[in-house]
């Protein structure tokens, strides 16, 4: 990539990101996107001191957070899907039942499952995923 006029390379994953973040509408017409490892010099441990107390402060200042959780390997959307469902249970008229019957077809018989490969990938073993999820 071209970072500060300056090219900057990335692992794969975070190129995979980048290239899903400039999809989104808000990006694409110029909101600020802040990158952890991209606007913290990984390098710099005297930056670090400075900048990781002030990410409380990023995550409940941002007006949206967005987190790549990686390929849309295993279902991925449809367990996000569900989950977003499920959420509406508790601000909706429709039971969960009513709900759920969207997803419980042939197509999609093991929601659970899917739900649980997604949250058995790496992203959510990082120690500070629960400051991004608490915060944002």
């Amino acid at each position: 990539i071209v970072l500060n006029g300056q090219p900057w390379m990335v692992g794969t994953n975070l190129e995979k990101a980048l290239r899903a973040l400039r999809e989104i509408p808000e990006v694409r017409l110029g909101m600020k996107v802040w990158i952890d490892c991209l606007c913290i010099n990984q390098n710099d441990t005297a930056e670090k001191a400075v900048q990781v107390p002030r990410m409380a402060e990023i995550y409940k200042t941002a007006s949206a957070v967005v987190s790549w959780l990686g390929d849309d390997e295993d279902r991925a959307c449809d367990a996000l899907e569900l989950l977003e469902a499920l959420g509406r249970c508790s601000n909706s008229d429709e039971s969960l039942e009513e709900i759920c019957s969207n997803f419980w077809t042939w197509e999609y018989a093991e929601p659970a499952w899917h739900i649980t490969k997604l949250l058995m990938r790496s992203y959510w073993k990082r120690i500070w995923i629960a400051q991004e999820v608490v915060l944002a």
